[in-house]
């Protein structure tokens, strides 16, 4: 068990030293999707591959990340708001009509943050394509 263990950790370490020995090759950003070659990445894959390459790439990609994260955090708590606020005023509570204001401001704010999040993306990539270069 140990045996396999260890072989199936040293696999891993050698697919992971290939992977980042042929990642040198430079990102795109196709819509919201970026891509290095012709495979897709994730974000945060893109922040790992930066990391060594390109402090400025690696500190927007780590930007856009955490942008996301706050705009799903802002997504479920104004949802929940909003369907708090609309629980309360079917029962003629007016506090609810707070709650409602709340609820959709924290939907709404999330639209401008996704375009900067998408320009945090795009800058990371010409940050990481200027420094393989």
């Amino acid at each position: 068990m140990k045996q396999a263990i260890f072989t199936l950790t040293l696999m891993t370490f050698f697919a992971l030293g290939t992977y980042a020995q042929s990642s040198k090759e430079p990102m795109k950003v196709m819509g919201t999707q970026i891509f290095q070659g012709d495979m897709p990445i994730t974000l945060g894959m893109a922040r790992d591959l930066s990391m060594s390459v390109s402090s400025e790439a690696y500190m927007h990609f780590q930007k856009a990340g955490k942008i996301r994260g706050w705009n799903i955090f802002r997504g479920v708590f104004g949802t929940w708001e909003t369907l708090a606020g609309l629980g309360s005023v079917a029962t003629g509570n007016t506090i609810g009509i707070l709650d409602l204001g709340i609820g959709a401001g924290c939907i709404v704010s999330i639209f401008p943050r996704e375009n900067n999040r998408k320009q945090y993306i795009m800058m990371g990539v010409k940050a990481y394509n200027a420094s393989i270069q």
